[in-house]
């Protein structure tokens, strides 16, 4: 009885150190595939500079595009959309999906759709600011008129490859300012990647896409989550590049190991707020942060 005690305490004594060799087995994997020296990455952040866009591979070497950043001003420094597909060797995109009609995530749809035609466009349904949704518009008609263009649609779903994509929300968020009502009416959007059987996980990766949510964008998606039961998720995009309007709640229940971000060097926004790199750092010590105004594009 005496040697069964000795065993238990122990053995309680050796948990502290057992969880944190398995956090760092978890946490080294997870950073193994950020280095670029692996074939099999899941999810590309795409440096274009002061905005998002990200690949989600659907194959060898298709993808689902979401969003494509601003144009090329050549004032920075950056990778942008057509560079980021040929250096992760993508010749093949599957559906180009776009959060919102803000330039810094459609304004480099041309650059795109000059190089390759998408099987299919995902587009919002608030048509905000109206110059560039026109724009947007033109643009798909003259380069990629023969392509299936729809509305997105809350809760709709499909299977591309080995990615699975859910439209988590799709709905207006109409408020009184109107860079407000477009950001939080950004589509949000759930893959589930059933990666290469060598990659880090044997689970699907989960990722998140949340285009610039803010305040009610966040309120709407934590209500989503809640409900779809969707929590400690691999990777996040972190709303809005990182703006200090960041859902502490939503970021607990999600509690990503990885965190992206879209930013600029020496952006006028002053993105990302400090702030929110502190609380993602106080709700998850381990969390991996990768921003592109520091790491440049990366695959993971």
């Amino acid at each position: 009885m005496k040697n069964y005690f000795i065993k238990i305490i122990a053995l309680i004594t050796m948990l502290p150190i057992i969880l944190s060799y398995s956090l760092s087995i978890l946490y080294s994997h997870a950073a193994q595939y950020l280095t670029g020296n692996t074939d099999n990455w899941v999810i590309a952040n795409c440096d274009v500079w002061q905005g998002d866009s990200f690949l989600i591979r659907t194959g060898e070497n298709s993808a689902i595009v979401n969003d494509v950043g601003p144009e090329d001003d050549g004032k920075h420094k950056r990778d942008g959309i057509v560079k980021c597909l040929k250096k992760y060797h993508i010749n093949q995109i599957d559906l180009l999906i776009l959060s919102h009609y803000h330039d810094d995530h459609v304004g480099d749809l041309e650059s795109l759709l000059k190089v390759q035609t998408p099987a299919k466009i995902l587009l919002p349904i608030y048509e905000e600011p109206a110059m560039w949704a026109s724009k947007t518009a033109a643009i798909i008609r003259k380069y990629a008129a023969s392509t299936p263009v729809t509305s997105a649609i809350t809760g709709q779903n499909e299977i591309i490859g080995f990615t699975k994509f859910t439209i988590l929300n799709a709905n207006p968020l109409i408020s009184i300012d109107d860079d407000d009502s477009i950001n939080d009416s950004s589509l949000t959007v759930y893959y589930e990647i059933n990666a290469p059987s060598d990659s880090f996980e044997s689970k699907p990766i989960s990722f998140l896409a949340t285009g610039d949510i803010e305040i009610r964008g966040q309120q709407e998606l934590l209500k989503t989550v809640k409900q779809l039961n969707i929590k400690n998720i691999d990777i996040y995009k972190i709303p809005h590049h990182g703006s200090s309007t960041q859902n502490a709640t939503l970021l607990k229940i999600l509690n990503p190991k990885i965190a992206l971000i879209g930013v600029g060097e020496g952006n006028s926004y002053k993105h990302p707020s400090d702030k929110t790199i502190a609380l993602l750092e106080s709700i998850n010590p381990a969390i991996i942060i990768k921003r592109t105004d520091q790491d440049g594009s990366c695959a993971i």
